[in-house]
């Protein structure tokens, strides 16, 4: 409901929708053929050491697996 607002901390963790909507954003676009990729927010400089935590980085989560899939891809 608002992914922007992390001090709701009542709001359950979902990995598996971050990854969802990087899948469903990936389906769509892949053909077009304009298409070149887009700017995923946000990769962190500094790779986070222990389990994946609540935020918008995809970074040990289910989502990057997707971009990976998705971009090892021949088009």
């Amino acid at each position: 409901m608002m992914p922007y607002d992390f001090s709701h901390k009542e709001f359950p963790y979902d990995e598996d929708e971050q990854a969802n909507f990087y899948e469903s954003c990936m389906t769509v676009m892949w053909d077009e053929p304009w298409f070149g990729g887009f700017f995923w927010w946000d990769w962190y400089t500094r790779l986070p050491k222990n389990s994946p935590e609540m935020g918008f980085s995809i970074v040990g989560k289910k989502a990057e697996d997707v971009v990976k899939r998705w971009y090892a891809k021949n088009r």
